[in-house]
């Protein structure tokens, strides 16, 4: 069985990140700023796709000290190449990525066996 992979990420919501969340918009008319909220990013299905998101992000499959997205580690060219070529990705993937990243949500590369 090969590896899959996602980014996990944990923050507080507001107006402003909505439409880069997992839910339509009107799943969160209840939802009151600054609770802690979550939204997954760039499922891969394959152990090559998986490599090259971690390559993408700054991290290392297996090495858990560099699961933390940092923006300034992230190679934005590469993300971008590799959300073209995936077909199953909304194609504004990157840019709400980025939205979530600066909007002080925690990202989370994870690798899953």
């Amino acid at each position: 069985m090969g590896m899959d992979a996602d980014v996990v990420c944990v923050g507080m919501f507001s107006k402003d990140v909505i439409n880069c969340l997992d839910y339509p918009e009107d799943h969160y008319k209840d939802t009151r700023d600054v609770t802690i909220i979550t939204s997954t990013f760039f499922h891969c299905n394959t152990s090559e796709q998986s490599r090259s998101l971690a390559v993408a992000l700054g991290a290392r499959c297996y090495d858990f000290n560099t699961h933390a997205v940092k923006k300034d580690k992230v190679n934005w060219a590469a993300l971008e190449e590799l959300a073209e070529e995936n077909g199953e990705w909304e194609e504004d993937v990157v840019e709400k990525f980025k939205t979530l990243l600066n909007n002080s949500f925690i990202c989370v590369y994870r690798p899953n066996y």
